[in-house]
């Protein structure tokens, strides 16, 4: 969604937090470690190949001079001439940074947490975007409307 629309898409940072002296919950860390996993694959498969990125930075040394050893791997806007934003992997914050990002825990002293990442859409927009679209591409949208069965052609 970022790259489709991002206009419409932004990061949403979430807390999980933990009480008491408590640890976070581990079930809960591997449910995000999941997720984390499920969305790099996602991005992977988009992802420019180690040959373009090479092929880039073969590129880019014909500009400039040759790579020093080392250097770090062009980017994927560099390959492809795209920025994107893709959430960071969860990771476990202490207690004062709960705070700072969920003030309304201060009475309930949070000892640590974790912090991931998600995408927050106004779907709305989102909507008429896609029925724009659908239009635009010769569908048909009508709202408020019973279905009595199939159109016929």
């Amino acid at each position: 969604m970022v790259k489709l629309a991002p206009h419409l898409v932004r990061p949403l940072p979430l807390v999980v937090p933990a009480f008491e002296g408590a640890r976070p919950d581990r079930l809960v860390g591997v449910g995000l470690n999941l997720y984390d996993v499920m969305s790099v694959e996602r991005g992977r498969r988009r992802a420019p190949t180690r040959q373009a990125r090479a092929n880039a930075r073969c590129r880019a040394s014909r500009d400039e001079g040759a790579p020093e050893l080392g250097a770090e791997p062009a980017t994927d806007a560099e390959v492809t001439g795209e920025e994107s934003w893709s959430p960071a992997r969860h990771r476990v914050i202490s207690g004062e940074e709960v705070l700072e990002l969920v003030p309304a825990l201060r009475d309930r002293e949070p000892t640590s947490g974790y912090l991931f990442y998600d995408c927050q859409t106004d779907d709305v927009r989102l909507v008429l975007t896609v029925l724009g679209e659908a239009e635009r591409f010769g569908a048909v949208c009508a709202n408020r409307l019973d279905v009595t069965g199939p159109a016929r052609a």
